[in-house]
C-alpha cells in the first residue's frame, strides 16, 4: 500500500525592499489613524493638555529649590563602611525631620538644621560606603549635602567635619594612640641624644689626637651611627606627621563649591513630564469613551 506525503505549500519570498515597503504603508496608516483620533477627542485632548500645564506650574512653585555641593574627604580612624553608617544615620534624622536632633548633633541653629534635604556618602568611584568591606583605616570618599539654600554649604560642611573629628569614641581612640606615639617619640629623642654624645666625644677624641684617632677609627664606625641617627629622624618625623593627622578623623581635601543654578529641576523640564502625563492621561480617557460608544 504505498503512502501519500503532504507537503507544505512552499512560502513566496519577499524582498526588503517588498518588506520595508509594507512597513512604511502600515506606520503611515497607524500615523493617519492617530491624527484621526487626536481630530475627533480634541477637545478633551486640549482640555487635558491644560491642565497638566497648570499642575506643572503649580509644582514648580510649591516645590522647594535645592543646591547639591559636595566635600572630598580622608579618615584617618575606622573604617569607611562605619562613615558610612554614621552619615546614613544622619540622612534618617533629614528624611524623619528630626530637626531637633539633627540640631544637637550639628550644633548647628535651628533653621540651618530645616534647610538641609540630604545627607550622603559615596566612593571616589562612585560605589556606597556600606557596601565597603575593606579595612583599611586611611581612605578618601565624598560626602554629598542637599541644601535649599547654597549659602549654608559652608556652615554644613564645617558642622559635618566637627561632628566626625568630635566624636567621643574617636577622640578617645585618637588620645590612645597618641599616648603610644608620644612614648615612642620619647624613646627615639633618647636614642638620638645618644648618637649625638657618641658623635660629639668621637669629634672632640680626633682633634685632640690623631693616635687617639686612629684607634677610634677602628672601634667607632661614625657612617652606621649617622645611618641609625638618620633612620630615627625619618621614623620621628612621620611620628609627627601622623599625630598632626590624627587631631582630626576627618581631614578636608576639596571642599564644597556651591553653584549658582540650582540642582532641582527647572520649569520647563516639570511642564514637559506633567504635560506627558496629562496627554497620555486624556488619550487613554479618549480611547475608553470611543471603544463604550461602539460596544452601545
Amino acid at each position: 500500500m504505498s503512502e501519500t506525503r503532504s507537503y507544505p505549500d512552499p512560502v513566496s519570498s519577499i524582498s526588503f525592499t517588498e518588506l520595508l515597503g509594507v512597513f512604511f504603508r502600515g506606520f503611515l496608516k497607524a500615523l493617519q489613524g492617530t491624527i484621526h483620533f487626536l481630530f475627533r477627542n480634541k477637545i478633551l485632548i486640549i482640555c487635558f493638555l491644560g491642565i497638566g500645564i497648570l499642575v506643572g506650574v503649580g509644582k514648580y512653585k510649591i516645590s522647594p529649590v535645592y543646591y547639591k555641593v559636595d566635600m572630598l574627604v580622608r579618615h584617618t580612624e575606622m573604617t569607611t563602611q562605619t562613615y558610612g553608617k554614621m552619615i546614613s544615620s544622619l540622612n534618617a534624622l533629614v528624611e524623619t525631620g528630626s530637626c531637633h536632633t539633627l540640631t544637637r548633633l550639628l550644633r548647628v541653629d535651628s533653621s540651618v538644621a530645616t534647610q538641609i534635604r540630604s545627607i550622603s556618602a559615596k566612593g571616589l568611584d562612585g560605589s556606597d560606603p556600606l557596601k565597603d568591606t575593606s579595612k583599611v583605616e586611611d581612605r578618601s570618599f565624598i560626602i554629598e549635602t542637599t541644601v535649599r539654600h547654597a549659602e549654608i554649604a559652608y556652615t554644613v560642611q564645617d558642622a559635618l567635619l566637627k561632628y566626625f573629628n568630635d566624636n567621643p569614641y574617636i577622640a578617645k581612640l585618637k588620645q590612645d594612640q597618641s599616648q603610644l606615639y608620644m612614648k615612642k617619640l620619647e624613646l627615639m629623642d633618647g636614642e638620638m641624644r645618644r648618637i649625638d654624645s657618641l658623635t660629639e666625644a668621637y669629634t672632640r677624641s680626633l682633634s685632640a689626637s690623631k693616635g687617639a684617632g686612629n684607634f677610634y677609627n677602628n672601634a667607632f664606625n661614625s657612617a652606621e651611627l649617622l645611618k641609625e641617627f638618620e633612620s630615627y629622624a625619618d621614623n620621628r618625623q612621620n611620628l609627627e606627621g601622623w599625630l598632626l593627622e590624627k587631631r582630626q578623623a576627618l581631614l578636608l581635601i576639596d571642599g564644597v563649591k556651591p553653584s549658582a543654578a540650582p540642582a532641582s529641576p527647572n520649569l520647563f523640564s516639570v511642564l514637559l513630564l506633567y504635560v506627558a502625563i496629562f496627554l497620555v492621561a486624556g488619550c487613554l480617557l479618549a480611547g475608553i469613551l470611543e471603544l463604550r460608544k461602539k460596544t452601545l
